[in-house]
């Protein structure tokens, strides 16, 4: 076999690529669906990003180690370079090709550096993960998943040499980390294979529960094993935010991360899945066609998408006049507000319809 590409799609969530690559493979089955719509409900963030000078991990929150383990869809296959030091040149690349031949999708880590198809790409060191879902053994190219040079998610080809350079460069700098600056869990590769044994019951039950624990800004999932005294989950992450552009907008000194277009797509994102969860509600007749539920939640879809489409545009100058920067977080703030109250209202009505269905569904059977 000369040339092989396993099945992906545009998923519904990229912000963070480990929710990109791993939906890029299982939402193209919609076996995977109502799993994806049971989930992805829950937001949290850490509250203590300035206290500790850290980085504000705004996102999704299906528990811990996500990545590797909360998409029962996948078969999850880790490789640790102190196991596998042989594992590199020409012998990694056939082992990606034998991967995709098994259908495995590989995700190794590299150094975009190296990847001319990346942003980074002979500007800046970036130790990343990057998806493989395909080869051209006569074109001597992987076609790989990821963010291209204009910042846009989809497929690209990047050649073996290319991959061989980046993966082999990395491996470089993690035996030359003294300081172990990475973490254990950054520093793997991993293989994913869609698990086509697998299959999974929509459950409404999960999803009031999530809604609830959404609006009471706490969560019940995964909590054993977390010290989550620091985090703050659903509406209350909305409080984080407008803390941070603040501190953004402040030059705070204890503020180390500035990619606020990151956690606005982000925003986008939940605003978006939520919708689509609304509509796969009614289509489904767990709740009646409600289209003024569906009006709110467009309107929220539209003002996150303003917002970070606004940053977007002005990120040239949005960092230069400190009376423009003012009146920005004045506008952001409101937006966000509205987008808030807006959503607390929209979810207790969900809820409403929502145990509607639910008496009207035991009358039936009654």
């Amino acid at each position: 076999m000369t040339k092989k590409i396993l099945p992906v799609v545009d998923p519904p969530i990229h912000g963070f690529l480990y929710w990109g690559f791993t939906l890029s493979i299982t939402m193209k089955n919609e076996k995977s669906h109502p799993w994806f719509y049971t989930n992805f409900i829950q937001l949290h963030c850490n509250r203590d990003f300035l206290e500790k000078k850290k980085k504000l991990r705004f996102d999704f929150y299906l528990g811990r180690y996500e990545y590797r383990y909360n998409n029962p869809f996948l078969i999850t296959q880790m490789l640790s370079p102190e196991l596998f030091p042989d594992l590199k040149g020409d012998r990694m690349i056939d082992f990606f090709i034998h991967a995709i031949d098994q259908g495995y999708y590989p995700v190794p880590f590299v150094d975009e550096h190296y990847l001319s198809q990346s942003p980074s790409y002979k500007n800046r060191h970036l130790p990343h993960h990057v998806m493989l879902c395909g080869y051209d053994l006569e074109r001597e190219l992987f076609i790989k998943k990821g963010f291209d040079r204009k910042g846009l998610f989809g497929k690209q080809e990047t050649t073996f040499t290319e991959i061989k350079s980046a993966y082999d460069h990395m491996l470089e700098e993690l035996e030359a980390d003294e300081k172990n600056e990475f973490h254990p869990d950054h520093q793997r590769s991993f293989l994913f294979k869609y698990n086509e044994q697998y299959s999974y019951d929509f459950s409404i039950d999960q999803v009031q529960q999530q809604i609830e624990e959404y609006l009471e800004a706490k969560t019940t999932v995964d909590t054993l094993h977390q010290d989550l005294k620091n985090e703050a989950f659903g509406v209350e992450v909305y409080d984080y935010l407008v803390l941070y552009m603040e501190a953004l907008v402040g030059n705070h000194p204890d503020l180390i991360d500035h990619n606020i277009v990151r956690h606005l797509h982000i925003l986008w994102e939940h605003k978006k899945a939520l919708h689509d969860r609304l509509l796969y509600l009614m289509k489904n007749e767990y709740m009646e066609h409600n289209e003024a539920i569906l009006e709110i939640s467009s309107q929220n879809i539209q003002k996150a998408v303003y917002m970070r489409n606004y940053v977007l545009k002005r990120l040239n100058s949005v960092f230069v006049s400190t009376k423009k920067l003012q009146a920005d977080l004045i506008k952001m703030k409101e937006i966000l507000e509205e987008i808030k109250n807006a959503e607390i209202e929209m979810l207790q009505r969900v809820l409403e319809e929502l145990d509607k269905s639910k008496l009207k569904q035991k009358s039936i059977l009654t």
